[in-house]
């Protein structure tokens, strides 16, 4: 029997970050959150710490009062820590909708597998490009929308760090010649992505639209590995309201050989960065009309 030990679950992920988040906002040392809490500043530091120890309910409710959270933060809390043992979840059911998982996972990775068969993919878009994605989406304007876009330019920070993760995608051909906010945003966009792929974290491969039939036809999705070897790979899938996570091993190990099987499939990354200069061209006023 495989004695593997089992990586935190991604609800067991949030609930550590958010613990530690608002014992920071309260201003609060370890030992002094620990004390008020009834615990040891060693055991609240392991449940910070992405999940290493599992807190009680009863912990949290105690670090609920000591931190003096309100209603809707508190019934968040209790709801992770119920659920903090089940692998792979929709943030679109009923419950909290965990609209900063995936930029806590993206911040916390090491590598990054993105198959990009309708756009180009989120962490390479031109805020330009990035705001006509979201305009053509139903309720894609308005107060929520640009909280949306701030929040999507932060993300696309994470490849300006110090340290960013190792970004490989596999762009579809279509993307570089669908129309998405018109031909100056295009160009401007497919410039950056050319811009991107010369970075030594980033790699930028397209698949021909002449390429055999995939097994990822389907839709997108992206394959976050994380620089522990006891933290399992998570795969993330986007709907137009919800996101997927997937956490068990035979969906990861399904995803990544489909990725190698887009890869191998894919032109050479000198073939792509060609393909992309084509475009670029195409989108050029005098020509796009």
């Amino acid at each position: 029997m495989d004695q593997k030990r089992k990586s935190p679950t991604l609800r067991r992920r949030r609930l550590s970050r958010t613990l530690r988040a608002l014992r920071e906002g309260s201003g609060k040392t370890l030992h002094e959150a620990a004390a008020e809490a009834g615990t040891t500043a060693s055991k609240l530091s392991r449940m910070e710490n992405t999940g290493v120890q599992r807190p009680s309910p009863g912990d949290v409710a105690r670090l609920a009062d000591v931190y003096g959270v309100g209603t809707d933060t508190r019934e968040l809390l209790m709801e992770l820590v119920r659920d903090s043992g089940t692998r792979g979840w929709w943030d679109g059911r009923p419950g909290p909708r965990d609209h900063a998982l995936l930029p806590d996972l993206e911040a916390e990775a090491a590598a990054l597998r993105v198959h990009a068969p309708h756009r180009v993919p989120d962490l390479f878009q031109t805020p330009r490009y990035a705001e006509a994605v979201l305009e053509a989406r139903p309720g894609g304007t308005g107060p929520e929308a640009a909280g949306l876009m701030e929040a999507h330019g932060l993300r696309r920070q994470l490849l300006n760090e110090i340290r960013p993760p190792r970004v490989t995608a596999v762009v579809d051909e279509a993307v570089l010649h669908r129309r998405v906010g018109g031909p100056e945003v295009m160009r401007e966009q497919l410039e950056h992505l050319g811009h991107l792929a010369v970075r030594h974290n980033v790699t930028v491969r397209v698949l021909p639209l002449g390429a055999p039939g995939h097994p990822a036809q389907e839709g997108p999705f992206t394959l976050l590995e994380f620089p522990e070897a006891d933290d399992d790979a998570v795969v993330h899938v986007g709907t137009v309201s919800a996101s997927l996570y997937l956490e068990e091993e035979r969906d990861v190990a399904a995803h990544r050989a489909v990725f190698t099987v887009l890869e191998a499939a894919a032109l050479s990354g000198e073939e792509s960065a060609a393909r992309v200069a084509e475009a670029v061209d195409h989108w050029t006023p005098a020509r796009a009309g």
